[in-house]
């Protein structure tokens, strides 16, 4: 009966280390996923950013305008109209 008790002790000795180092290995794993991810978050949003900001740029009016000028398109303020907004 002690010798069962001594191979129980011992295997289960052995799987909770065996548990300990696939935990810790599993975590490792999850860390550097993790990480990768927030890298790949970080340039995505400095994309963003950039993209952002080049719309800005290419919506700013005196570019259109210079643009439209260049290519012999004049505007004629004195035509103006307003068309009202259409109720849904």
């Amino acid at each position: 009966m002690e010798g069962i008790a001594t191979l129980f002790l011992a295997l289960s000795i052995c799987l909770y280390f065996i548990a300990m180092f696939g935990v810790k290995s599993y975590n490792i794993t999850l860390a550097k996923q993790s990480q990768a991810l927030e890298s790949e978050q970080s340039a995505i949003k400095e994309a963003v950013s950039t993209m952002e900001l080049e719309v800005k740029e290419l919506q700013n009016r005196d570019r259109i305008v210079s643009i439209a000028q260049e290519d012999g398109i004049t505007t004629n303020q004195n035509q103006v109209s307003i068309i009202p907004k259409e109720e849904e």
